[in-house]
């Protein structure tokens, strides 16, 4: 439904705004407390998720009440996830070592996101096969939002023994050295000596800002449309079983999160540049049209079979 697509797409619009404003925290209060803060927020909006009230169980009024609400939690979801994203790669560049620097980046893709999504779509799986359409409907569908409670609050817990990188400390004692500078020297203004991170960015950065915002346009948009717009349209062109279709995404995402730790291996050979285009000519050029195009044409009895060979290419 366009409900549930405008609830993904807010998400990826509040993202940029996450990472911006985690960043800039980041810069100012230390990277540990801005990787805190982010899990903090993305725990409790998805929590809050499931305790919504729904058309289902509380009718029209508390409906609508509920579907304003999850609207601004997957705000805040979309956050809390481009801070996240974000501050965890900064953290983990500050403290790598440079010739290991692309496999411990690759961390981030094989357990935050591909392994995160085979997880959910376990889950999903093995609620949709152990509880009936009626009761997914009444009450079913807050499970996964409930359950998450228990590897966020772990997670929060691990982050309060990480330890600030040796880059942030640098940063604010020479923050410190040139307040002290310009007190001696009588200058108060010094705000108007840096013009802040993004005004930097933008003026000294503009062409790697440019080419990493295309390349990960790129990238997300082969992630995301085959994997979930792509899926949905199989499953409801063919009216397949929604626990084919998790189970399906769960083998799908898994293949990447192994191979993720591959290609951050390969970035320390090759060369972050070379390994990426690669990545896009393959999943944004060569194999989405194909896929897609084969979707949307397979038969009726071919479906499932067509549906579990995709994910896995």
């Amino acid at each position: 439904s366009l409900g549930m697509w405008a609830g993904f797409a807010i998400t990826f619009a509040f993202r940029p705004l996450g990472g911006a404003f985690f960043g800039i925290l980041a810069d100012r209060l230390g990277r540990k407390l801005a990787m805190q803060w982010s899990i903090v927020l993305m725990l409790g909006s998805t929590v809050l998720q499931g305790c919504l009230p729904s058309f289902h169980c509380c009718g029209e009024a508390w409906g609508w009440l509920g579907l304003v609400a999850l609207l601004v939690c997957r705000a805040l979801q979309g956050l809390s996830a481009g801070g996240e994203l974000s501050t965890a790669a900064v953290y983990i560049s500050e403290v790598s070592p440079k010739n290991r620097l692309g496999y411990n980046l690759s961390w981030i893709s094989a357990s935050g996101n591909f392994l995160a999504w085979a997880v959910a779509a376990l889950v999903m799986f093995l609620i949709e096969s152990l509880v009936s359409h009626e009761d997914m409907l009444l009450w079913g569908w807050r499970l996964p939002y409930l359950t998450s409670v228990v590897p966020g609050a772990a997670l929060i817990l691990a982050r309060r023994c990480l330890e600030e990188t040796p880059d942030f400390e640098e940063l604010v004692k020479e923050e410190a050295e040139r307040t002290c500078a310009n007190q001696l020297e009588g200058d108060t203004d010094v705000v108007a000596t840096s013009g802040g991170p993004l005004r930097e960015v933008f003026a000294h950065h503009k062409l790697a800002v440019l080419i990493g915002s295309l390349g990960t346009m790129g990238i997300g948009a082969f992630w995301y449309v085959p994997s979930v717009y792509g899926v949905q349209f199989i499953m409801q062109y063919n009216d397949l079983p929604a626990t084919a279709v998790s189970f399906s995404e769960m083998l799908g995402f898994c293949i990447p999160a192994v191979l993720a730790v591959f290609a951050g291996m390969l970035v320390d050979v090759w060369g972050a540049c070379k390994v990426h285009t690669l990545a896009l000519i393959g999943g944004c050029v060569i194999v989405p049209m194909p896929l897609l195009y084969w979707w949307t044409h397979v038969p009726q009895s071919f479906a499932i079979a067509a549906l579990f060979i995709g994910q896995i290419a």
